[in-house]
């Protein structure tokens, strides 16, 4: 396109949505519906509308997504996605972001991608099938979702172990 790459475009309209959501009214909706459902309606978050502009902007993104593989591949094949799944996947959880929502960033993201790719370069640059590096993407997605089921865990039980302010304390 004119000379420009496109995993320039591409980076450029990921850092500008990344910019429109942290510093957006939408953007804080849309985080703190995904951290707490209850606790955003309490606040005064409308709820079922920002639900409903998520999913719809996400359908957007896939609808470009299917797009881009589709003119790169010149052809349409229902089964192409499958192979990125295991991979996106892994991205996004070794980037730091909770399964359940309401936690993570893109910076956290871009951090899992290059930890992903660094670990597909390391095990092709030592002999290794590709089909290891599926296994290794695997490892690593079951090893951060062990770390955040620890930290989660390790949390509740900081949390417990607090006690209440004492009348007592406070002289």
């Amino acid at each position: 396109m004119a000379g420009v790459p496109v995993s320039l475009l591409i980076i450029l309209l990921v850092a500008a949505a990344w910019v429109v959501l942290r510093r957006s009214r939408l953007g804080t909706w849309i985080m703190a519906v995904g951290g707490d459902r209850d606790g955003a309606a309490y606040t005064g978050v409308p709820v079922g509308r920002t639900r409903i502009v998520a999913f719809a902007m996400a359908g957007a993104l896939y609808g470009l997504a299917g797009v881009v593989v589709t003119s790169q591949t010149a052809g349409g094949d229902a089964q192409l996605g499958a192979s990125y799944l295991l991979a996106s996947f892994a991205v996004v959880v070794v980037g730091g972001v909770r399964l359940g929502g309401g936690s993570g960033s893109v910076i956290g993201v871009i951090f899992g991608a290059m930890a992903i790719a660094i670990s597909d370069g390391v095990l092709l640059s030592l002999g290794f099938g590709t089909y290891w590096s599926t296994i290794a993407r695997g490892l690593l997605l079951l090893l951060a979702i062990g770390a955040q089921a620890a930290l989660i865990v390790c949390l509740v039980r900081a949390s417990r172990r607090t006690r209440p302010i004492q009348i007592g304390d406070l002289s």
